[in-house]
């Protein structure tokens, strides 16, 4: 029998979810020890891809996805000669505040935007 490569805890998983499409997705250990039956995962699988399906791309290098209150993080991409999706499902641990937009920022002088607090995105 294989142990996993850390000895102790949870490792990452590969399985495969079938929709339209096949999913390949990987879960990282927080994602698993949350959903840890197979049934639970696809439940996150299913909102997933009905996320990347409203997104019109074939690779999302960077997404948000919030479900069950709670907010992850993924990345996606189809591959065609496979006919499958590959996916990286991770819970966000944390948000950190960068900014915000101003509405008023065309309104604003030079030395209000060089000498503000205020981040601009």
């Amino acid at each position: 029998m294989s142990e996993n490569h850390e000895n102790e805890g949870v490792c990452p998983i590969i399985e495969e979810h079938r929709r339209k499409e096949t999913a390949s997705v990987l879960f990282w250990p927080a994602v698993v020890d949350l959903f840890p039956s197979f049934e639970e995962r696809e439940g996150l699988v299913n909102a997933l891809g009905d996320e990347v399906n409203s997104i019109p791309s074939d690779v999302i290098p960077y997404g948000t996805l919030s479900y069950r209150q709670l907010f992850f993080v993924y990345q996606s991409r189809w591959d065609a000669d496979e006919e499958m999706y590959f996916m990286n499902i991770d819970l966000a641990v944390g948000c950190v505040e960068v900014g915000h937009v101003l509405d008023n920022f065309d309104d604003i002088s030079i030395e209000e935007k060089l000498f503000s607090n205020e981040t601009v995105h």
